[in-house]
């Protein structure tokens, strides 16, 4: 089964509700669904501060990732 690469991209001051509807519609895609799914969060800085100073660590700095490796990119905030 091919496994779709999806990056979340974080920013200092996002809220954390907003990253959480990605990551839970696409966990559960990943469980339930017919596709694998490898989410992947990542910011420009090791350690990120979201809405009303929750320390935040993503998975990866936006730098060190082949952005040409992912299927999809979600942004938390953006409509």
């Amino acid at each position: 089964m091919m496994t779709k690469r999806v990056l979340l991209l974080l920013a200092d001051g996002f809220e954390p509700p907003e990253a959480a509807g990605f990551t839970d519609v696409l966990g559960w895609a990943n469980i339930d669904g017919f596709v694998s799914i490898e989410l992947v969060s990542a910011g420009i800085h090791p350690l990120l501060r979201a809405t009303f100073g929750l320390s935040v660590i993503p998975d990866a700095q936006l730098g060190d990732l082949e952005l040409d490796s992912f299927d999809a990119l979600a942004v938390p905030g953006v409509f």
